[in-house]
């Protein structure tokens, strides 16, 4: 039996397959994201922003990243990001997530539509307003 440790509590993988303990470790990676962007939707993605990115968002922008993130949310796991925890599951029978490798996900989803909006983002001169 393996224990993992998330910010919801223990939980409990059978450990007799490798190939199941993937299938139950995939359930539960997916959970605990599900709570981290929950939570970041929460608590407010436009603070989230500002704090991580020194960017001040609002309006269509934080609409569209807030959409970003309910995508990675109803999304599958990819095993190949979280392979780390799982070769640390295969090894140790009782782990701790960190929320690392989710943020580090759920960061470059919001990055790449933060750079989509500063490449296509053409200020008006002055001669152009008037």
């Amino acid at each position: 039996m393996k224990t993992i440790k998330t910010g919801t509590g223990l939980k409990r993988i059978e450990d007799q397959d490798p190939e199941f303990i993937s299938l139950q470790l995939r359930v539960i990676l997916q959970e605990h994201r599900t709570n981290l962007i929950d939570a970041l939707l929460r608590s407010g993605l436009d603070r989230y922003i500002d704090y991580k990115f020194n960017r001040k968002v609002s309006g269509t922008l934080l609409d569209q990243l807030k959409a970003r993130l309910v995508a990675i949310k109803n999304g599958g796991i990819s095993m190949m990001r979280y392979q780390p925890l799982l070769d640390s599951v295969m090894k140790y029978d009782f782990v701790q997530l960190t929320n690392t490798l989710f943020f580090e996900e759920i960061d470059m989803k919001l990055k790449e539509r933060l750079a989509q909006k500063e490449l296509f983002h053409f200020p008006i001169q002055e001669s152009q307003a008037a």
